[in-house]
């Protein structure tokens, strides 16, 4: 008996040192981001936007079949992401849960103002996850994007991680993660990072529709002067890059101009490109392989990089009268086709030094190979 009571007072004395929920946060009081949007305002203040998930509108195991919309989209804002936060609990009674979060939408007018900000806040918090897709907003605030209400999906947010997953077939964009833009940003010498611009696909205006105030010229205000039932955007588009000198966007490649950039950095994949075949018509050839070669050689205060394209792929279409696919046809092909691509590269590289940035990581391959060249150069102005 003795045994088992001092067997008994130890395990009590035991759970005494048993660790509590002492860091415990209520399901009920949780609200689970599925995408945020950050914008610039008037001032130095930031507007956060959040996409809360309703799971009690999505039905038995996300199916639907709830009532009412599965996403609550609410703004707040503040001297900087922190500030935005606690207004955002104060006004949802909600604490935002960031482990979920797909995707992150900077708008552009605070991208060219700096993110170093921002990132600073996602640096720091333990929720959000570094492989959190980020990209801009191209034309139009980030919040913007957040109101886009998809016929395929219920959930926005897994819309945006469809497109992104698929945007690597296209080659007019290239999705970037979290923690690839900070390293860039924060390690990586020589090299510039970029990140995938995404807007709101708009429809033809309807004919007869009014997107005036009425009189005096006044624009359209939230809630008025907008046609009876208008439906919000149902599509996004995810193409063109921006370019960034360390954490501030300096400008944009349109979607030709990405291919070729991808092109020189290796990256470029089942990209589709389009040869017209003078006099006959065109081909369009699918690319099923791509790689480059990379070669600096520093002279002096200068430096020579060679870039070689590597490329593979398939005819997909083609308008010609006749297609005779013999040695001397396809050498012509082959001809056309590197003119094509090295018109593409050309115009992707000439962008990049007028805005006097490099994506392409011929600085970064200076480094590497030649350290003491390269701290020997203003890189920007190479």
């Amino acid at each position: 008996m003795k045994k088992l009571s001092y067997l008994l007072l130890l395990l009590v004395g035991v759970t005494l040192f048993l660790p509590g929920c002492w860091s415990r946060r209520d399901i009920e009081l949780s609200g689970f981001v599925a995408l945020a949007a950050i914008d610039a305002t008037e001032g130095d203040e930031i507007e956060l936007t959040v996409q809360f998930v309703i799971t009690e509108a999505l039905g038995p195991e996300g199916g639907g079949g709830g009532e009412g919309p599965p996403v609550w989209t609410i703004s707040s804002k503040g001297k900087n992401i922190a500030d935005a936060v606690n207004e955002l609990r104060s006004s949802t009674g909600r604490v935002p849960i960031w482990s979920h979060t797909e995707a992150i939408i900077f708008g552009e007018e605070l991208a060219k103002r700096g993110l170093a900000p921002v990132l600073d806040y996602m640096m720091r918090q333990r929720e959000l996850r570094l492989t959190t897709w980020v990209m801009i907003s191209d034309g139009s605030k980030a919040k913007d994007i957040l109101e886009t209400t998809p016929k395929i999906t219920l959930l926005p947010s897994r819309y945006v991680r469809d497109l992104i997953n698929l945007t690597s077939e296209t080659s007019v964009s290239k999705t970037v993660r979290l923690i690839e833009f900070l390293r860039v940003v924060i390690d990586e010498r020589g090299s510039q990072p970029w990140l995938p611009l995404v807007r709101v696909k708009s429809k033809e205006p309807v004919e007869g529709t009014q997107t005036g105030g009425g009189q005096g010229g006044e624009g359209t205000q939230e809630g008025e002067g907008k046609p009876e039932g208008e439906e919000k955007p149902e599509a996004l588009v995810l193409e063109g890059m921006a370019v960034f000198q360390k954490d501030r966007m300096v400008g944009k490649l349109n979607d030709l101009e990405t291919r070729g950039a991808l092109f020189l950095r290796g990256e470029a994949e089942r990209a589709t490109v389009q040869v017209e075949v003078p006099g006959q018509g065109f081909v369009v050839q699918g690319a099923t392989f791509a790689r480059r070669s990379l070669r600096v050689r520093p002279d002096g205060d200068q430096v020579t990089a060679r870039i070689t394209v590597f490329e593979e792929g398939d005819i997909v279409e083609h308008s010609l009268p006749q297609v005779e696919l013999n040695p001397q046809a396809i050498r012509e092909l082959d001809q056309l086709l590197t003119a094509t691509l090295e018109q593409e590269v050309n115009a992707a590289m000439a962008k990049l030094q007028e805005l006097g940035t490099d994506v392409v990581g011929i600085g970064t391959r200076l480094y590497r190979l030649h350290p003491k060249v390269f701290h020997s150069l203003d890189w920007a102005q190479v």
